[in-house]
């Protein structure tokens, strides 16, 4: 998953602009705070139908709430409560993104798609309780093919191209299919494979 494999490449990047916050004397709470503020205020826009604003501010929201943790780490602020907070605004942040696309989807007439965003959301809570639960029983809890860092760039990717009225299906397969809903079956897909892989790790761990 990007949120475990990708973050020691990306220290490159991830450090000097932490050390950058630090120097401005921003807080990681400040991040995690204004990250979680910006999911929900990108969700309110999708709501409203301006998609393309709305993914900008959610997709900026994610990338503060990525370097959140690299602030304190590098101003020596971490602590278990920082980090408390950081996963309950991550999956605060993700409910809200989901309901707001949710909301558009049934006030458009998508009412498949909208089924598509409460399974989606389904499937993304049960990954990280199964993690939660291994740990708490001394296995490893992690991977799989969907973390929350796949399950964003899926979904405000392909709201992204919805935006911009890029419809590949339609336009050269004639198939009642949008490129957002295309994005949502692999959001279940990929979500609920996820669910299983970490569900069979986790029972091989815990034996008899």
């Amino acid at each position: 998953m990007l949120d475990v494999k990708a973050r020691e490449p990306l220290q490159w990047i991830l450090v000097p602009v932490a050390r950058g916050f630090v120097r401005l004397g921003v807080s990681p709470g400040v991040l995690t705070a204004t990250g979680f503020l910006g999911m929900i205020a990108g969700a309110v826009l999708i709501a409203r139908g301006y998609l393309l604003s709305g993914v900008w501010l959610s997709a900026a929201g994610a990338i503060l709430d990525v370097i959140d943790g690299s602030v304190a780490r590098e101003s020596g602020k971490a602590s278990d409560r920082g980090a408390l907070l950081d996963t309950v605004t991550d999956r605060l942040g993700e409910i809200a993104l989901f309901c707001g696309i949710g909301f558009y989807m049934a006030e458009n007439g998508q009412p498949r798609a909208a089924a598509l965003i409460v399974l989606g959301i389904g499937f993304s809570l049960v990954i990280p309780f199964i993690r939660a639960r291994a740990e708490a029983a001394g296995a490893e809890g992690k991977g799989g093919l969907m973390g929350r860092a796949e399950r964003l760039i899926l979904v405000l990717l392909g709201l992204g191209l919805e935006g911009l009225g890029f419809q590949p299906f339609t336009l050269f397969l004639g198939v009642d299919l949008g490129i957002f809903e295309f994005s949502l079956w692999l959001l279940v897909v990929m979500t609920g494979l996820t669910v299983l892989q970490r569900f069979r790790n986790t029972w091989v761990q815990l034996g008899d």
